[in-house]
């Protein structure tokens, strides 16, 4: 497969990421709509039985969630490793990350909270062609995925420590709101590195190569 058509595909598992996103938003809402109709007085047999389903379909969902984010983890590191590989081929520069160490820095423990983004903002430079990239400050697209993903933790951190067994009105919909705050998060997160992919792959495309000519210097 080429760069450009894995790159495609890259993008297409991010923004299906974030298609699935908008699914769980969906039902998040819906739940809090029942959580607000339950505040007026009862609910009828069916509309309990259809908050049931929606609470099992979110479950499901959250679980798609989980792998997706996985799979596009995964072809995220393969497609930053390719990345860097052309951008050493086509140029002379001297990037800081290595083809190899791209990759495994996506898995490392306590380090791919960070590692990831120095590696997408060093790719979003290089790929410019510029001479000076290296002093050029960071793109807005990194600095806005970097902050979506560390709102996303945050979410999940709450979320994480949140009481169990609570089934108040004002825990269900403190629950809700953290839960809709985490996964615009995950979205913005997501439309933010398919955007970085696209914008990287045609400065790839038209990166003239500027790589040394055997015999020269």
């Amino acid at each position: 497969m080429s760069y450009r058509a894995f790159s495609r595909l890259v993008m297409v598992l991010s923004c299906g990421l974030a298609a699935l996103v908008v699914v769980a938003v969906a039902l998040i809402v819906r739940r809090g709509l029942f959580i607000l109709k339950a505040l007026s007085g009862p609910m009828p047999p069916g509309s309990i039985a259809f908050a049931a389903w929606i609470d099992a379909a979110i479950g499901r969902i959250a679980l798609a969630l989980v792998i997706g984010t996985m799979v596009v983890t995964v072809f995220r590191a393969v497609w930053a490793m390719q990345s860097n590989r052309i951008i050493r081929k086509r140029t002379t520069f001297k990037l800081f990350f290595s083809p190899a160490p791209v990759f495994w820095w996506h898995f490392m423990p306590l380090a791919n909270l960070f590692v990831p983004f120095s590696i997408l903002d060093e790719l979003m430079r290089a790929s410019t062609g510029r001479l000076d990239w290296a002093t050029q400050p960071m793109p807005g697209a990194v600095k806005a995925n970097w902050c979506f993903f560390g709102l996303q933790m945050i979410g999940l951190v709450i979320l994480n420590y949140l009481p169990e067994g609570d089934h108040s009105i004002h825990h269900l919909m403190a629950t809700n709101g953290i839960l809709l705050a985490t996964l615009l998060s995950a979205f913005g997160k997501c439309l933010t590195f398919a955007h970085m992919v696209e914008v990287v792959d045609a400065r790839i495309e038209d990166l003239a190569d500027m790589s040394p000519l055997p015999g020269q210097p």
